[in-house]
Protein backbone atom coordinates (compact mmCIF):
# COMPACT_ATOMS: atom_id res chain seq x y z
CA UNK A 1 0.00 0.00 0.00
CA UNK A 2 2.92 2.36 0.63
CA UNK A 3 4.69 1.60 -2.64
CA UNK A 4 7.46 -0.62 -1.28
CA UNK A 5 6.11 -3.99 -2.39
CA UNK A 6 8.83 -4.23 -5.06
CA UNK A 7 11.64 -3.70 -2.55
CA UNK A 8 12.74 -7.26 -1.75
CA UNK A 9 14.85 -6.19 1.22
CA UNK A 10 12.00 -4.20 2.78
CA UNK A 11 9.42 -6.93 2.14
CA UNK A 12 11.78 -9.57 3.55
CA UNK A 13 12.41 -7.54 6.69
CA UNK A 14 8.71 -6.84 7.31
CA UNK A 15 7.78 -10.48 6.62
CA UNK A 16 10.44 -11.70 9.04
CA UNK A 17 9.23 -9.39 11.85
CA UNK A 18 5.55 -10.27 11.30
CA UNK A 19 6.35 -13.98 11.12
CA UNK A 20 8.30 -13.83 14.35
CA UNK A 21 5.51 -11.97 16.16
CA UNK A 22 2.72 -14.20 14.87
CA UNK A 23 4.79 -17.30 15.62
CA UNK A 24 5.12 -16.14 19.21
CA UNK A 25 1.61 -14.88 19.99
CA UNK A 26 -0.47 -16.26 17.13
CA UNK A 27 -2.02 -14.77 14.01
CA UNK A 28 -4.82 -12.70 15.51
CA UNK A 29 -7.26 -10.05 14.42
CA UNK A 30 -5.91 -6.58 15.10
CA UNK A 31 -8.29 -6.09 18.04
CA UNK A 32 -7.00 -9.25 19.72
CA UNK A 33 -3.37 -8.12 20.17
CA UNK A 34 -2.66 -7.04 23.74
CA UNK A 35 0.03 -5.27 25.68
CA UNK A 36 1.01 -8.70 27.06
CA UNK A 37 1.70 -9.82 23.46
CA UNK A 38 3.89 -6.76 22.92
CA UNK A 39 5.79 -7.44 26.13
CA UNK A 40 6.31 -11.10 25.18
CA UNK A 41 7.67 -10.00 21.81
CA UNK A 42 10.02 -7.51 23.44
CA UNK A 43 11.20 -10.09 25.97
CA UNK A 44 11.86 -12.62 23.21
CA UNK A 45 14.04 -10.15 21.31
CA UNK A 46 15.95 -9.11 24.45
CA UNK A 47 16.46 -12.76 25.48
CA UNK A 48 17.87 -13.48 22.03
CA UNK A 49 20.54 -10.88 22.73
CA UNK A 50 19.77 -8.47 19.91
CA UNK A 51 20.84 -4.84 20.25
CA UNK A 52 18.40 -2.38 21.76
CA UNK A 53 18.28 -0.54 18.43
CA UNK A 54 17.12 -3.78 16.74
CA UNK A 55 14.37 -4.24 19.33
CA UNK A 56 13.25 -0.65 18.69
CA UNK A 57 13.38 -1.10 14.89
CA UNK A 58 11.23 -4.28 15.10
CA UNK A 59 8.68 -2.44 17.22
CA UNK A 60 8.62 0.49 14.79
CA UNK A 61 7.72 -1.99 12.05
CA UNK A 62 4.95 -3.70 14.04
CA UNK A 63 3.63 -0.39 15.34
CA UNK A 64 3.41 1.03 11.80
CA UNK A 65 1.56 -2.04 10.53
CA UNK A 66 -0.85 -1.92 13.48
CA UNK A 67 -1.51 1.82 12.98
CA UNK A 68 -2.07 1.41 9.24
CA UNK A 69 -4.44 -1.54 9.71
CA UNK A 70 -6.36 0.27 12.45
CA UNK A 71 -6.78 3.36 10.28
CA UNK A 72 -7.88 1.37 7.22
CA UNK A 73 -10.44 -0.53 9.31
CA UNK A 74 -11.65 2.47 11.36
CA UNK A 75 -10.53 0.90 14.62
CA UNK A 76 -10.26 3.41 17.43
CA UNK A 77 -8.07 1.68 19.99
CA UNK A 78 -4.70 2.17 21.66
CA UNK A 79 -1.85 0.47 19.84
CA UNK A 80 -0.50 -2.16 22.29
CA UNK A 81 2.93 -1.87 20.62
CA UNK A 82 3.32 1.86 21.30
CA UNK A 83 5.16 3.58 24.17
CA UNK A 84 7.26 0.50 24.77
CA UNK A 85 10.20 0.37 27.14
CA UNK A 86 12.75 -1.52 25.04
CA UNK A 87 14.61 -2.99 27.99
CA UNK A 88 18.30 -3.59 28.14
CA UNK A 89 19.13 -5.12 24.82
CA UNK A 90 22.68 -6.05 23.97
CA UNK A 91 25.15 -3.34 23.12
CA UNK A 92 25.75 -2.92 19.39
CA UNK A 93 28.68 -4.88 17.99
CA UNK A 94 31.46 -2.49 17.08
CA UNK A 95 33.07 -3.60 13.86
CA UNK A 96 36.76 -2.85 13.69
CA UNK A 97 38.43 -1.82 10.44
CA UNK A 98 40.67 -4.26 8.62
CA UNK A 99 44.26 -3.62 9.76
CA UNK A 100 46.30 -1.75 7.09
CA UNK A 101 48.82 -4.57 6.63
CA UNK A 102 46.04 -7.09 5.93
CA UNK A 103 44.34 -4.62 3.58
CA UNK A 104 47.60 -4.17 1.66
CA UNK A 105 47.98 -7.94 1.40
CA UNK A 106 44.40 -8.33 0.10
CA UNK A 107 44.92 -5.55 -2.44
CA UNK A 108 48.19 -7.12 -3.66
CA UNK A 109 46.40 -10.45 -4.13
CA UNK A 110 43.64 -8.68 -6.06
CA UNK A 111 46.21 -7.15 -8.42
CA UNK A 112 47.86 -10.55 -8.88
CA UNK A 113 44.58 -12.35 -9.69
CA UNK A 114 43.33 -9.48 -11.93
CA UNK A 115 39.70 -10.45 -12.59
CA UNK A 116 36.34 -8.73 -12.13
CA UNK A 117 35.79 -10.00 -8.61
CA UNK A 118 39.20 -8.74 -7.47
CA UNK A 119 38.63 -5.37 -9.22
CA UNK A 120 35.46 -5.02 -7.18
CA UNK A 121 37.26 -5.86 -3.94
CA UNK A 122 40.01 -3.40 -4.84
CA UNK A 123 37.55 -0.58 -5.53
CA UNK A 124 35.69 -1.25 -2.30
CA UNK A 125 38.89 -1.32 -0.26
CA UNK A 126 40.23 1.91 -1.76
CA UNK A 127 37.08 4.02 -2.03
CA UNK A 128 34.89 3.23 0.98
CA UNK A 129 31.95 2.57 -1.35
CA UNK A 130 29.25 0.15 -0.36
CA UNK A 131 28.94 -3.02 -2.39
CA UNK A 132 25.65 -1.90 -3.97
CA UNK A 133 27.33 1.29 -5.19
CA UNK A 134 30.24 -0.52 -6.80
CA UNK A 135 28.45 -3.48 -8.42
CA UNK A 136 27.39 -1.63 -11.58
CA UNK A 137 30.72 0.03 -12.30
CA UNK A 138 32.64 -0.74 -15.49
CA UNK A 139 36.38 -1.25 -15.78
CA UNK A 140 36.68 2.32 -17.11
CA UNK A 141 34.82 3.64 -14.08
CA UNK A 142 37.19 1.86 -11.71
CA UNK A 143 40.22 3.21 -13.57
CA UNK A 144 38.85 6.75 -13.17
CA UNK A 145 38.22 6.14 -9.46
CA UNK A 146 41.77 4.81 -9.00
CA UNK A 147 43.23 7.91 -10.64
CA UNK A 148 41.17 10.33 -8.58
CA UNK A 149 41.28 8.76 -5.12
Amino acid sequence: MKGKSGDKRFVGYVSRVVSELSGLVGDKSIRAYTRADALRFRDLLVARGVAQATVKRNFECVRAIWNFTATENAIDAVNPFSNMNYGNGAKPVRRLPIPPEQLSSIQAECRRKDDEMRWLIGVLSDSGMRLAEAIGLTKNDTAWIAQHS
